[in-house]
Formats: C-alpha cells, sequence, structure tokens
C-alpha cells in the first residue's frame, strides 16, 4: 500500500528540468541548425521525435573516437547544447 501511494506521489509531483545557464535543450531546437554539446561536439540536427534527436556528428574533440562519432547518431532529446553560429 505505501509504495502503491509512493508511486503516485512521484508521477503527480515531477521535477521540471530546466538547462544549465546559456544552454537549451536539443529537442527544443530547429531541424538544420548546427550545435554545439558541453563537450564540444558538434553536430547537425536532422529529425526530431517524442523519444530522441537525430543529429550528423560533423567535429568532435576525442581523436582516438572520432571514427565512432562523427556520422549520424540519436541523442536524447533533453540533451544541453548551444546553437553554434
Amino acid at each position: 500500500m505505501q509504495a502503491d501511494r509512493l508511486a503516485k506521489n512521484a508521477i503527480k509531483d515531477k521535477p521540471t528540468l530546466e538547462p544549465s545557464s546559456g544552454y537549451m535543450f536539443l529537442e527544443d531546437v530547429d531541424i538544420g541548425q548546427l550545435v554545439k554539446t558541453q563537450g564540444w561536439t558538434k553536430a547537425i540536427v536532422l529529425d526530431k521525435n517524442k523519444s530522441s534527436v537525430t543529429v550528423l556528428v560533423t567535429t568532435c574533440t576525442s581523436v582516438a573516437d572520432q571514427k565512432f562519432y562523427v556520422g549520424k547518431h540519436r541523442w536524447a532529446g533533453k540533451t544541453e547544447v548551444k546553437i553554434e553560429e
């Protein structure tokens, strides 16, 4: 009984998420925008849906991991990014 009550309260009292100062969530960025993460990875937003955002990673700071990271990936909509100009 107590677990049921706690679960119902947790669903009702969801935390509100806010991006860090100067950043915005990836799900709020328009398709076609160039974005930069806090880790300095740059990507272009290709497509968005409820569960994820498809991006094309163009630049990765880690030289050793570039073969994996550069290319098409799916990121969470709550990823914090800045729009590159």
